[in-house]
């Protein structure tokens, strides 16, 4: 399942996007990064661009 909010993630996999948040952020903790654009780039699905 690549990309997609919390809510259509949920959806699928039939949790509450609340959950789904819950464990991106326990991911991106342990991955030491700030941000889903950052893990995207960090395995090679997209392009991090600078805000503003």
């Amino acid at each position: 399942m690549a990309g997609g909010t919390s809510k259509t993630i949920g959806r699928r996999l039939t949790l509450s996007p609340r959950t789904v948040d819950f464990h991106r952020s326990k991911a991106l903790d342990k991955l030491g990064l700030d941000s889903v654009a950052r893990a995207s780039a960090l395995f090679g699905q997209t392009e991090v661009r600078p805000a503003g």
